[in-house]
């Protein structure tokens, strides 16, 4: 079996850094809602304004999912990295459900 050297201030380092890059994604994806414009910000196009404003929407909105996504991810990878450090030595270490 191999042996792994944990050093728990380097993964406290990260968990804490992966905690910020979460507030940093939830910064980003309130600014993305904040930038969400109103169907009329198109103006009238006869036969395309509306799919042209449906498509700017369902960007916006895959946008915002995939910012949210990541932020969790970010959340589950710092609670992770604590369980290891918490870990007892020699004891084995299981992931979180999620």
């Amino acid at each position: 079996m191999t042996e792994v050297h944990v050093e728990p201030p380097a993964l406290e380092r990260f968990a804490a850094s992966s905690e910020q890059r979460e507030r940093d994604f939830g910064d980003v994806r309130a600014r993305l809602g904040a930038v969400h414009v109103p169907r009329d910000s198109f103006g009238y196009v006869p036969g395309i304004g509306d799919r042209v404003y449906r498509a700017y929407d369902e960007f916006v909105e895959g946008c915002v999912d995939s910012v949210s996504s990541a932020a969790d991810s970010m959340a589950q990878i710092a609670e992770a990295v604590r369980g290891v450090v918490a870990a007892p030595a020699g004891h084995a270490v299981t992931a979180p459900p999620g």
